[in-house]
């Protein structure tokens, strides 16, 4: 069971399985249950803690207030918080998905996506999210405004009527963003330099030479390192972007 606080981001388990009484200094309470689990201020509901904690050979300060933050789900709209912890020595700020270095500029950490995806300000979806437009986009042919309408109208049917409109193109950057983050740490990029929201296709051009070269790399051994039997083809056809509406077809055999 759970209680939660008037104006804070924290919920926290009931007190002896009673609700806190009235004239209990509710800040004291906060700060005393989260000392008790130091190192481990994450249990806190809807809050996230950074899971680095050594920095320059030491350990990072104590988790402290960072921001909130919007995230989409299939559930609803969720309100978390994010804390932040800090190096003494090099001075970066930890979130639990990115690091903000002295210089100011954010970071994605390789393991940044294993919660939620929060790129571009304070708002992010859930992994299942971005996994469903993942086969809606194989397999419905969806574009980002149909899944946005689609998301909304699920939404009202589940009577989770949010009053934060889902940004449809704010979605469709994070997603092209993410997808390109995922296959550079595939290649063992530890670090990837968050762009402004509005520089997202310069970045992604930036990286199309590195991304050729990897999928060239990866499929001119595919024989080698990842074989499907005798029935793999030893020919790839590319046919550039396919439409969102167009139909994909296979044949078995084909003479002509």
């Amino acid at each position: 069971m759970t209680v939660i606080l008037d104006r804070w981001q924290l919920i926290l388990p009931l007190n002896n399985e009673r609700i806190v009484m009235s004239n209990i200094d509710i800040k004291k309470v906060v700060q005393n249950y989260c000392d008790s689990k130091h190192g481990r201020i994450y249990l806190c509901y809807g809050t996230y803690s950074p899971k680095q904690d050594v920095c320059c050979g030491s350990q990072l300060n104590v988790p402290v207030f960072g921001k909130n933050a919007t995230i989409y789900s299939s559930d609803g709209v969720e309100q978390i918080l994010l804390l932040q912890k800090t190096c003494t020595l090099c001075k970066p700020v930890y979130y639990p998905h990115y690091i903000t270095k002295q210089d100011g500029v954010d970071y994605i950490i390789n393991n940044g996506f294993d919660d939620f995806i929060l790129i571009f300000g304070v708002t992010g979806y859930s992994r299942e999210s971005m996994n469903t437009f993942d086969c809606d986009v194989l397999f419905k042919h969806s574009s980002f405004e149909a899944f946005s309408k689609a998301y909304a109208y699920k939404q009202v049917l589940n009577n989770q009527i949010s009053r934060q409109e889902f940004d449809c193109r704010h979605f469709e950057y994070t997603w092209l963003f993410y997808k390109a983050a995922q296959s550079m740490f595939k290649r063992k990029i530890q670090l990837i330099q968050i762009p402004l929201q509005c520089d997202l296709d310069l970045f992604l051009l930036n990286s199309m030479t590195d991304e050729l070269g990897a999928f060239s790399d990866r499929w001119s051994k595919h024989a080698a390192s990842n074989p499907c039997g005798d029935d793999c083809s030893k020919l790839m056809v590319i046919d550039g972007h396919q439409n969102h509406i167009a139909e994909i077809y296979s044949f078995g055999s084909f003479i002509e």
